[in-house]
């Protein structure tokens, strides 16, 4: 499980753009699952690319874009495929799939 400094979570504002503990809160839930996810594409050699918001955001911004809220991954359909079958089985307690294909 990732661990946060307690600073990491207060109110700051970034580029003339406050963001808020609680969208911080959120930032760092979704970290943890894309450390998951890309923990397993390691074991599994899945690649994967950081891609729209997440890629922009890690390169002009270090990090989030302050205004975005999400995480933005792309795979070659192949590995997709192959990553489906795999999380159900792999993930921790409490996570879950959903996606058109599990539904």
């Amino acid at each position: 499980m990732l661990q946060f400094d307690e600073q990491f979570f207060e109110e700051e504002t970034r580029d003339g753009f406050l963001i808020s503990s609680m969208m911080k809160r959120a930032w760092a839930v979704e970290m943890e699952v894309l450390s998951q996810v890309c923990a397993l594409c390691r074991k599994y050699g899945i690649r994967y690319y950081a891609v729209y918001g997440s890629l922009l955001g890690a390169i002009r911004h270090k990090g989030y874009i302050p205004w975005d809220d999400d995480i933005d991954i792309a795979l070659r359909r192949e590995d997709y495929t192959r990553l489906l079958t795999l999380l159900p089985k792999e993930l921790p307690e409490g996570y879950f799939v959903n996606s058109y294909y599990t539904c």
